[in-house]
């Protein structure tokens, strides 16, 4: 039985040939995701909830292709 690949991987594969590194990807990828989802999904956490919402800095000297990572991970979520 073939495997299913998952969104990340997927989501990765897609982005191969981008010049950004594959961590800003990943992270600019599960925060764009989070910010989709919203409060739309939780998981409950004894009385509370916890949201999938989450903030993320890229950290990099200039030139290392963040704001790339960013745009690509915003465009392909809206």
């Amino acid at each position: 039985m073939e495997k299913q690949p998952n969104f990340i991987e997927s989501y990765l594969r897609y982005v191969t040939d981008s010049e950004a590194p594959v961590t800003f990807h990943r992270w600019s990828m599960l925060s764009c995701l989070s910010a989709w989802l919203g409060k739309r999904f939780y998981i409950k956490h004894g009385h509370s909830r916890i949201n999938s919402n989450m903030y993320c800095m890229l950290l990099g000297a200039a030139g290392t292709r963040k704001s790339t990572a960013i745009k690509i991970a915003s465009k392909l979520i809206r």
